[in-house]
């Protein structure tokens, strides 16, 4: 039944159909058809979602009650109490819980303010904003982030067009100016988990944040505290993980040079675990700060009780190539530590290659030059250089000891010094050439009774065409004997499977 009195509509509705049933109770004003008032009780049930769509994916069995007063059509004026009781529903293949919703919308001039609270979650969302300008501020501003990171890191594949810059600058547009503040707070963990695991999710914390725009710049805050987050079983998986993040972009810094000098992204993350395709990583920290295209970045994390890292640099992202300057390094593997001796300086070429301008490996005396260019496509010419080597430090690296239980080191039967390591790579995978060399001091073999001196030895290594050239040249220690090994050793290409 409908009754119409003037600006008064009566409605006492129930409606069957093959899309649903459905049961409409209360009143309507239409004084003004562009901000109607609404007072409305009903329920509907067996809501089918594909008979509107045609779209058997879209297969629904929805059931729920409402209880709605308020006043509005358009988001950005609606007021009032909206009331849903959720029953026990489907769509799809999940199943959905019953869950009432409750949701609060106060809108004035300068003020708007929506609340949503569930038996799910409690989200909160306050400020000065249109949903328009909302939509496309921060739309605009994420396409010009993520390209102008592509154009920096993978320039063939940027899809920002540079032509059109100017609708990426909002600071002559004060009628895009918002504020914005919201909070997200999971409240019961077992209804979340049930409602989201179908979806590969699973997701106990609160986020909450904020999002600004002016003439000058928009900014966005977020700040996570996430008790546990698993996606897809192990994918990405997080236990007691909090992050702060704050990100910038300066309108007047917008330019047509593909850079990143426009933004400031600043993020302070760590996690009591962190999983990652099936790897483990503890007591994880990250701060990052980037800043007129220059990125300090510091890095710790453990992965069970054998391996720890410490990495603390910065990365040049306005130069050509890019250019990383890693100050501080530390690995731990076991009883072994590895670090660097001067600053590691690594160059990119988006896409082409990797340079190894200063790469010097540290682990007890033991000094490895990495140097030259690893190419992606093309030759690449890679060496590893080191001198003066004690055998000692080699066998402790290989055969490493707990310093915690062992008082004394154990003696290896060969002692003495590689004067110089060489290893150089060029070429590719598919058509590789390896020389390597190693030269001796003078070798002595330790004895139980007396030692012996061996004498020096040298090995070269030259590979290429599926082909080994071997050269095997032991002196003994008074240059009265020596032994001369040279071959050729057919090899298959290490790098094909």
């Amino acid at each position: 039944i409908i009754n119409i009195q003037r600006n008064n509509v009566n409605l006492n509705l129930n409606l069957f159909s093959s899309i649903a049933n459905t049961e409409i109770k209360g009143n309507i004003k239409i004084a003004d058809l562009n901000n109607p008032s609404y007072s409305l009780k009903g329920k509907v049930n067996e809501l089918n979602i594909s008979r509107l769509t045609n779209n058997p994916d879209d297969l629904s069995n929805l059931n729920f009650t409402f209880d709605i007063d308020g006043r509005g059509i358009d988001l950005n004026n609606i007021n009032g109490r909206f009331d849903f009781d959720i029953g026990n529903s489907s769509y799809a293949e999940y199943n959905i819980p019953a869950l009432p919703v409750n949701i609060q919308i106060n809108n004035s001039s300068g003020s708007n303010s929506y609340a949503l609270k569930s038996d799910l979650l409690d989200v909160n969302v306050s400020g000065n904003f249109t949903f328009e300008s909302l939509s496309k501020v921060i739309n605009n501003n994420i396409e010009l982030i993520s390209a102008r990171f592509k154009n920096v890191l993978s320039p063939d594949s940027v899809p920002l067009s540079e032509n059109n810059i100017d609708i990426y600058n909002f600071s002559g547009f004060e009628s895009d100016n918002f504020n914005l503040n919201y909070e997200l707070k999971m409240d019961n963990p077992a209804i979340a988990e049930e409602i989201l695991q179908p979806f590969g999710i699973i997701f106990n914390g609160n986020i909450e944040g904020s999002f600004v725009n002016d003439n000058n710049q928009f900014s966005a805050n977020a700040n996570l505290n996430a008790q546990k987050f698993k996606y897809q079983d192990t994918l990405i998986v997080l236990n007691n993980f909090k992050s702060d993040l704050s990100l910038t972009n300066t309108y007047s810094l917008v330019k047509n040079d593909g850079s990143v000098s426009s933004f400031e992204i600043n993020l302070n993350a760590k996690g009591d675990s962190v999983i990652y395709q099936n790897s483990l990583y503890d007591s994880v920290n990250i701060d990052l700060n980037l800043s007129n295209s220059l990125a300090n970045i510091k890095v710790t994390g453990k992965q069970d009780s054998s391996l720890a890292a410490y990495l603390k640099g910065k990365i040049d992202l306005q130069e050509n190539p890019l250019t990383a300057t890693f100050d501080s390094v530390r690995f731990n593997y076991g009883n072994i530590l590895i670090s660097n001796n001067k600053d590691w300086i690594i160059k990119y070429v988006p896409n082409q290659e990797i340079g190894f301008e200063q790469f010097v490996i540290k682990s007890d005396s033991v000094y490895l030059n990495l140097k030259g260019n690893y190419s992606f496509n093309g030759n690449s010419d890679l060496s590893l250089v080191g001198k003066d080597i004690p055998l000692a430090d080699i066998y402790a690296i290989i055969f490493p000891v707990d310093s915690g239980k062992t008082l004394v080191r154990k003696q290896y039967p060969v002692q003495g010094n590689i004067n110089d390591l060489f290893v150089n790579y060029k070429g590719d995978f598919e058509n590789p050439q390896i020389t390597a060399g190693v030269q001796t001091g003078k070798l002595v073999y330790i004895g139980s009774e007396e030692n012996q001196d061996i004498g020096n030895l040298k090995f070269n290594l030259d590979y290429k065409n599926e082909s080994a050239d071997i050269l095997i040249d032991l002196k003994n220690a008074v240059d009265k004997g020596a032994l001369n090994i040279t071959g050729t050793i057919p090899y298959s290409n290490p790098f094909k499977e």
